[in-house]
Formats: C-alpha cells, structure tokens, sequence
C-alpha cells in the first residue's frame, strides 16, 4: 500500500505482488468463517496478532491485519497491477 502512495528509490515501480500465506482476520466473522470458527481458534488469532503487534491501534481490526475494518486504505490505491493470493 505504501508502494503506491509514496515515490520508491530510483523510480522503480512495482510490477505485481505475491501474498503467501496472508493473513487475514477481524473482531468479526467474514465470509465463511461465520458458521465453523470455533471460539479457541478465534482466540488464537487474537493472541497471535497480539504478540505480533501488541501496540496496535485497534487491536484484531486494525488495517494491516483487516483489509476491510474502518480506516483501511482503498486497495484502489495499491502500489501494483497484479496479485496473486
């Protein structure tokens, strides 16, 4: 996101981007873990996302772990033409 918001060194330019094993994750269910997440793993999640970022305005919802919470970029704004997830 950053890519496409700021000048990179040289002007180089991003031609795509590859997401391995993203992760993605809200205070919310999304799509179809609304009906199989069990309470423990939502639990692990959030401990996880803790101990990766305990500071983290927001906590689970914060943009740089929930694409979609409230104040996330728009992903029209993405620094690259392609991706692959």
């Amino acid at each position: 996101m950053r890519a496409g918001s700021e000048s990179l060194p040289n002007y180089v330019k991003l031609l795509g981007a590859i997401l391995q094993h993203p992760y993605f994750y809200s205070s919310y269910p999304v799509g179809s873990e609304s009906v199989k997440v069990k309470s423990s793993e939502r639990d692990l999640f959030t401990s996880v996302w803790n101990f990766v970022y305990p500071s983290a305005p927001g906590g689970i919802d914060n943009p740089m772990v929930n694409p979609l919470g409230v104040g996330a970029p728009s992903l029209e704004g993405l620094g690259c033409d392609r991706m692959i997830v």
